[in-house]
């Protein structure tokens, strides 16, 4: 059975006892609570690791409001964090989510099972939170170096274009010149951003090239056509 580390940060001696028997009551072998009364002490703790949730009164000594939130979420922004507050304030509640905190309980309304409830879902939802940035961190490595690959994709096609002697356009289903070498400009005395939008009808008959580009796309296929 997984134990899940608790540290609660609470200046409240009376509220400290009540929220360990509410964890024991619930199930105490799933939990194991550690206690801090001041900020300064429990970032201590928070940087020596492992701990999977914090239990955090935004009322302590040496911190007040959600500053002690935004203290806490920037020294272990990878930790669930479970305000607990006697201020039963719902603007104060979607403040502390929007600011890192995944769930927040007034603590008139807090009992064991709402507690452990929420403390569970608060360590569920940051590590989903953690999947998802590890995954799209990965798919935009990926994007990266596809984005690398088709760019050396493409300045390869390109040497290979300027390197031949013979003409060489890109066409566009209509006709439209999409790019051209350097063989291309020689021939039609013009360069290739006077050449690139304009019709290839312009250049050559009409008639001779729609049938050589219908046969190109025919069928989605590649093709050599002499006309």
């Amino acid at each position: 059975m997984t134990v899940l580390k608790v540290l609660l940060k609470e200046d409240n001696a009376g509220d400290t006892r009540l929220i360990h028997e509410m964890l024991l009551e619930a199930d105490g072998s799933m939990f194991e609570l550690e206690s801090v009364d001041r900020l300064s002490t429990g970032l201590e703790r928070l940087a020596a690791g492992d701990i999977d949730v914090v239990l955090l009164d935004l009322r302590l000594p040496d911190s007040s409001g959600l500053d002690t939130l935004l203290k806490v979420h920037a020294q272990v922004s990878e930790v669930a964090i479970v305000v607990l507050t006697g201020l039963d304030d719902a603007k104060l509640a979607i403040k502390a989510v929007h600011e890192g905190a995944q769930d927040y309980l007034p603590e008139s309304q807090l009992d064991s099972e709402l507690l452990v409830r929420s403390t569970r879902y608060a360590i569920e939802r940051k590590r989903a939170e953690a999947e998802i940035r590890k995954l799209n961190e990965e798919l935009e490595l990926k994007v990266e170096e596809r984005t690398k690959d088709l760019a050396k994709e493409r300045d390869y096609t390109r040497h290979l274009m300027e390197s031949s002697h013979d003409f060489q356009v890109t066409l566009d289903k209509d006709g439209m010149i999409m790019d051209v070498n350097r063989a291309c400009e020689e021939l039609f005395s013009k360069n290739r951003e006077e050449l690139i939008g304009t019709s290839i009808y312009e250049y050559l008959p009409e008639a001779t090239m729609e049938k050589a580009i219908f046969q190109i796309f025919e069928k989605d296929k590649v093709r050599n056509i002499e006309f």
